[in-house]
């Protein structure tokens, strides 16, 4: 009888010291995960906003440019002429994973009266690592009365980072310049010559400008 007795008390004294044992390894990881605030911090967003890009805006991310419009006109001596090129649309789209592109991916503005445009990236796009790879410009829309068409309907611009400071990162697309592709003055296209491509290919047109 006594022997069972002395049994139960070691089993009784094992079993408190596993509960202490216990009680002490969870009070140690808690306090471990209350001194880290990142460890607090269970989501995606909670972890984006703490480095200044969430929803609630901390930060800018400006993209400028210029668009610019390149032709000849009649009787002009078969000079070029530039100017700028008021209200047209301008989009810069950015690649934010291996997802395919969503509608709020892109962001768009109209050109002012000098040609220049001035987007401000959505929020959700400023975490994207390497702005500069993962966007690129696009004029989507020229005026009716525009001279110039875009020769390419695929043709994007880079960006470049052109500053940083308070808050603001500015990338800059640099000038966009549309050429004038239909109705061109016979004195600019003496200024062409028509070059036979090998093996009876179309010819094309280079110019001499």
């Amino acid at each position: 009888m006594q022997s069972t007795e002395t049994t139960n008390k070691k089993n009784m004294s094992g079993f408190h010291g596993y509960l202490a044992l216990m009680l002490f390894l969870f009070f140690m990881v808690t306090s471990s995960v209350t001194g880290n605030p990142l460890a607090e911090l269970s989501t995606r967003s909670e972890l984006v906003e703490l480095a200044g890009y969430g929803e609630e805006k901390l930060s800018s991310v400006i993209v400028t440019g210029t668009v610019g419009c390149e032709a000849c006109l009649d009787n002009r001596e078969a000079e070029t002429y530039a100017w700028p090129v008021t209200g047209a649309l301008v989009a810069i789209s950015c690649k934010s994973g291996r997802r395919k592109m969503k509608v709020n991916d892109w962001a768009q503005e109209i050109t002012n009266e000098y040609g220049d445009f001035l987007i401000d990236l959505p929020s959700h796009l400023h975490a994207i690592p390497y702005l500069e790879r993962a966007c690129v410009v696009k004029v989507l829309r020229v005026p009716k009365n525009s001279p110039c068409k875009r020769i390419r309907v695929r043709q994007s611009n880079k960006i470049e980072l052109s500053s940083v400071g308070n808050n603001i990162r500015t990338y800059t697309a640099g000038s966009i310049r549309l050429h004038q592709t239909s109705k061109l003055s016979r004195n600019c296209l003496k200024k062409q010559i028509m070059v036979k491509l090998p093996r009876g290919r179309d010819t094309k047109l280079i110019s001499m400008n």
